[in-house]
């Protein structure tokens, strides 16, 4: 549940005037759950569409908006860092825009408070429409809801969402990166990482189909892209990776620093209840992993300049061999000559695997390294 922290306010004022729902521009309002179930409010307001981001147990008692010839959009999501909504900022962007632009309709948006999901949606909305900073935009919000305080998790999400451009690229690094944790993290056990990670490259695969149709649609120069640099197999010449799929750096780390800890923690919590923690050596150590990052943050600049390796993202014609346990190095095979060149393996932790200037930084859950001598660049 979102929490109002008094203290942010300069008087109860400010409280007693977020009883109504706040016009944050014209036709768009934001408020609370409490304002979506008075009907005869939203009907004074004359609103025509409701945006409601909100968990189950909350969900409970809304009206049947329809009824009241009320469109409504529901989101099911909780207010916590953890939390995805960057993968909804376009649907929810597309479904104001409709109700504003199209068909000129007043909107209500609102969560739990109207503190923290919905302000981020309102924003994401904003944001796509102005092209100003998250600072910028969340100042704006405040001159007229006080009170709106997205979590950390939220913010990183819009500020990322800010450097695609306003749009869910997958060829940006970092959101490749945003999918993998919130995908992998918590697993279960060995088997349940398997399904995680079929999940992972369908998902990358759907965000590839999408954005593919809408470049398309666009008519932009697919030819250019197709003929970006490959990564290929200096035997047979099979295209492996290309530049998106590299680890160079892990900004997700430091800008998602205590999301990426409460995903670890709800992975070791997970994997005790299911019987797959017990301190063993697959167990995850909530110690060991602050003292990772730790390291990381306090580190002096690497020494170590050349790299005779590349570090890799999951891709789907790596992970061939069944996986059997944790922290056991595999090898890696060309899928068109079976040459090896290099390895992978599951951590039980994430781990930095390279100690040179390049892949310092980059905190791996699925390591894979290949050997640079063993491809060449076309």
């Amino acid at each position: 549940m979102e929490k109002i922290r008094i203290g942010e306010f300069d008087s109860f004022d400010e409280i007693i005037i977020m009883n109504s729902p706040s016009k944050i521009i014209s036709q768009l309002y934001l408020g609370n759950i409490h304002h979506a179930k008075d009907i005869s409010l939203l009907q004074e307001l004359q609103i025509k569409n409701v945006l409601s981001v909100t968990n189950s147990h909350e969900t409970k008692g809304l009206p049947k908006f329809h009824l009241y010839n009320i469109q409504n959009r529901h989101y099911e999501k909780c207010d916590n860092p953890t939390e995805d909504l960057l993968t909804i900022f376009i649907d929810c962007i597309q479904f104001i825009n409709q109700a504003i632009n199209v068909r000129h309709e007043n909107i209500f948006i609102h969560c739990h408070m109207g503190v923290s999901r919905s302000v981020t949606i309102v924003m994401a909305y904003l944001l796509s429409k102005w092209h100003l900073s998250v600072q910028d935009t969340l100042l704006f919000v405040r001159t007229k809801r006080p009170l709106c305080n997205p979590n950390e998790g939220f913010i990183y999400q819009l500020n990322l969402f800010g450097r695609m451009n306003y749009r869910l690229d997958i060829r940006n690094k970092e959101f490749r990166q945003y999918l993998f944790y919130r995908t992998i993290f918590p697993f279960l056990s060995i088997d349940h990482l398997h399904q995680m990670i079929d999940r992972y490259f369908a998902i990358i695969q759907q965000y590839e189909r999408q954005q593919q149709q809408q470049q398309q649609q666009m008519d932009l120069n697919i030819q250019q892209q197709q003929q970006q640099q490959w990564y290929r197999c200096r035997r047979c010449s099979m295209k492996l990776f290309q530049n998106i799929h590299l680890l160079e750096s892990n900004l997700l780390l430091f800008q998602y620093r205590t999301t990426i800890r409460s995903l670890v923690r709800k992975s070791v919590q997970l994997r005790e209840l299911s019987g797959g923690g017990g301190g063993g050596k697959n167990s995850v150590k909530l110690s060991d992993f602050d003292f990772t990052i730790n390291k990381i943050v306090t580190k002096t600049n690497s020494k170590i300049i050349d790299c005779n390796r590349f570090l890799v993202e999951p891709l789907s014609w790596m992970i061939v061999t069944t996986i059997k346990d944790m922290d056991i190095d595999y090898q890696l095979q060309c899928p068109g000559c079976a040459n090896h060149i290099g390895m992978w393996r599951i951590q039980s932790m994430p781990k930095i695997l390279c100690k040179c200037q390049t892949h310092c930084e980059c905190l791996c859950v699925i390591g894979i390294v290949i050997d640079r001598i063993a491809v060449i660049i076309q």
